[in-house]
């Protein structure tokens, strides 16, 4: 027997009447969700950026060292993946505060350019 969080009472196999009543899968995910969440607010509560010092986490940002190795953006993993896979997007990043994360691409920007003329084709109109 596994007993719902919800209503506090045991749910046998697929019971149809707790499926209607609360749709339990997705209250489970949101409760998975928001342990995930939790643990990067404690995770978040020590760090600081590794330039400047600065220890606001409203402004703290994950920089990845090699773009070429970046699956997602940790924010992104923190709302959807479990905490595991969270760090270990986090071991391949810096944290870095807004302003110096700007810096960083700014300095490297060269590093981190996308081929634009790759993205845009030539119009066969415009080569007259």
């Amino acid at each position: 027997m596994v007993e719902c969080l919800l209503w506090e009472q045991d749910v046998v196999g697929s019971n149809p009447a707790c499926l209607i009543m609360c749709d339990s899968k997705n209250y489970y995910r949101k409760l998975a969700r928001q342990a995930v969440k939790k643990q990067y607010d404690e995770y978040m509560k020590d760090k600081k950026c590794a330039h400047c010092g600065n220890d606001d986490i409203r402004v703290l940002q994950w920089h990845h060292l090699d773009p070429s190795q970046k699956d997602a953006n940790v924010p992104n993993l923190v709302s959807r993946y479990k905490w595991k896979r969270v760090l270990a997007e986090i071991s391949k990043c810096i944290c870095l505060c807004a302003n110096c994360h700007c810096i960083e691409h700014h300095v490297n920007r060269d590093k981190y350019k996308y081929k634009l003329k790759n993205l845009f084709l030539p119009l066969p109109f415009l080569d007259t």
